[in-house]
């Protein structure tokens, strides 16, 4: 019960972090260039992020701002720097492991599109505390970078009831992508008027 509860207070210590760190452009990443890194980034394009403010256009949703800051902090990577990006989005495809060759990463990132898929975020963070491991001591410095929306059904398990805290398997796959990191920074691209509101099941009144 006490680990448990560790878990769940360093869970929602680095989410409260993140989301006090309220990140737009991609000038949030201009202190992370320089030395040799590996870089594992969970990116989360599920469906939610689409979310287009009023009165504003598509690139002010949280995808279309995130894949921008992406595109733009590739490049200023060092030359030896690795990167992997993993998809949160439900049955998404991502990279197969850390690669130095950012062109074809920012490639794939311009490339991108919005998934209509839910997101998963305890399995793209399994996915990373593998790659963070298999990486081990070959890069001094390993980040975990995850970008998302922070949206209600991304944190919580909705099988749950609301006031339940965050979801237990994204409790403990954060901890365990965090152990196998040197930093982790969770940047927060949703928007202040984004409503937590999701169809989650639909029954015919008639049967076909």
């Amino acid at each position: 019960r006490w680990l448990l509860l560790a878990l769940r207070c360093l869970a929602i210590l680095m989410l409260a972090c993140g989301v006090a760190q309220l990140v737009a452009e991609s000038a949030v990443f201009a202190n992370l260039g320089g030395g040799q890194k590996a870089y594992v980034i969970v990116w989360d394009d599920s469906y939610s992020t689409g979310f287009v403010p009023p009165n504003t256009t598509a690139s002010a949703s949280a995808f279309a701002r995130s894949q921008k800051a992406l595109a733009d902090w590739l490049p200023t990577l060092g030359a030896a720097d690795k990167v992997m990006i993993i998809h949160a989005a439900r049955a998404a495809a991502s990279d197969a492991r850390p690669t130095p060759d950012k062109q074809a990463v920012r490639a794939r990132v311009l490339a991108a599109q919005l998934s209509d898929a839910s997101t998963d975020l305890p399995a793209a963070l399994d996915e990373a505390a593998t790659a963070l491991k298999d990486i081990g001591p070959s890069a001094r410095y390993r980040q975990l970078l995850i970008l998302t929306d922070a949206s209600n059904s991304a944190l919580r398990d909705p099988s749950r009831p609301a006031d339940a805290g965050a979801s237990e398997h994204l409790v403990k796959a954060l901890a365990a992508a965090s152990a196998q990191a040197t930093s982790t920074r969770i940047l927060d691209f949703g928007t202040p008027d984004q409503v937590n509101m999701a169809v989650t099941d639909i029954t015919p009144l008639h049967p076909t």
